[in-house]
């Protein structure tokens, strides 16, 4: 009897059907092998079976029982994990560590933030957040860790309306935390876990703010409305980054560009003034590894620090973001058409 069974799993991306009824086995104590062309559904498959992505309808047992596959802990819980094909790895790791980067085993009464990022979003948080975790800080709160989340998103938009969060909760099994939302709140955070050391991400102020104006500023105001309207978890995430960084952190106005670079300005010599050297590095991308290994009393890692450009991928986002706002429209003028000829 398999001890894994998948039966008429469905899959599909819109148009694009990537598993149609699919089945699939694995026996104990045997090695199964899935292959298939690019494009056949192989990643779906296990991505679904690892509790990262979600079918439409099928079942899955495990062990004879019907399983629900709903996140990848539930997945984990079983037995089930997944090495992706990725090269967001550890190199001065070895493999055994690679695998088990967020999740190793930890004395009780020790979790919590050793690092929190002080700085703005869009000073170079995503190249931060993966060279902390290279150098052993993992996982590393981001926005990105929101986006997925939706108890995050909760904990954030409670935060941003001025009501009380437990941050031991909001940042559990975190060794670190970078970027917005959560640099909103490094004073508070700083108080909670006094041990923890700060970066405060610095950058050009003209090259930080047409940054920002080009690529995360834009998002709210192009995210489709009948989505928000539809899915409220995505309504609450954009309702949290405009409460969180354009309203509260950014005084709601980022359009007065000297208005603005004036607030960044204040944050950089707030921080400063707030933290004694020892326990703060004034940090950029361009710094590479030393001053930030030396103040974490760190080896430096032989291959080099982590450039991660996401604001082109924002704005590559953006534009398809763009595009859905005339998705309800392309329907109904397609329904239009549909209806004039046949009439």
């Amino acid at each position: 009897m398999p001890i894994l069974e998948a039966r008429k799993v469905v899959r599909t991306y819109g148009q694009v059907v990537a598993l149609d009824e699919c089945d699939f086995d694995v026996t104990e104590g045997e090695v199964t092998a899935l292959i298939g062309d690019n494009g056949a559904g192989k990643s779906t498959l296990i991505k679904i079976l690892s509790g990262t992505e979600q079918m439409e309808s099928g079942d899955i047992h495990f062990q004879g029982e019907r399983v629900s596959m709903t996140s990848p802990a539930v997945a984990r819980d079983l037995g089930i994990e997944t090495v992706f094909q990725d090269l967001a790895l550890c190199p001065h790791l070895d493999p055994v560590r690679n695998l088990y980067l967020g999740r190793e085993i930890r004395r009780g009464g020790l979790m919590g933030l050793k690092v929190i990022g002080a700085g703005f979003g869009r000073t170079g948080t995503l190249s931060l957040k993966t060279a902390l975790e290279q150098l052993g800080f993992s996982p590393c709160h981001h926005m990105s860790e929101v986006a997925k989340d939706l108890s995050q998103i909760d904990w954030f938009l409670k935060a941003a309306n001025g009501e009380k969060v437990n941050w031991a909760d909001v940042f559990s099994g975190f060794e670190a935390a970078v970027d917005w939302p959560a640099a909103a709140y490094y004073e508070e955070l700083a108080d909670k876990y006094p041990d923890a050391k700060i970066i405060l991400g610095v950058r050009d102020p003209e090259a930080w703010y047409e940054s920002v104006r080009t690529s995360i500023f834009i998002i709210p105001t192009s995210f489709p409305r009948w989505i928000r309207k539809l899915v409220p978890p995505a309504n609450r995430f954009i309702e949290m980054i405009e409460k969180t960084v354009w309203e509260n952190e950014l005084n709601g106005r980022f359009e007065e560009k000297e208005q603005t670079i004036k607030v960044f300005l204040q944050r950089i010599e707030a921080v400063n003034a707030k933290f004694p050297s020892e326990r703060l590095l004034v940090h950029s991308a361009a710094d590479g590894w030393e001053p930030l290994c030396r103040f974490l009393s760190l080896p430096v890692p032989e291959h080099d620090y982590p450039w991660v450009n996401e604001g082109r991928q924002i704005r590559r986002g953006v534009r398809i973001l763009k595009l859905l706002n005339w998705l309800p429209a392309a329907f109904c003028l397609g329904g239009l058409v549909l209806f004039l000829y046949s009439v």
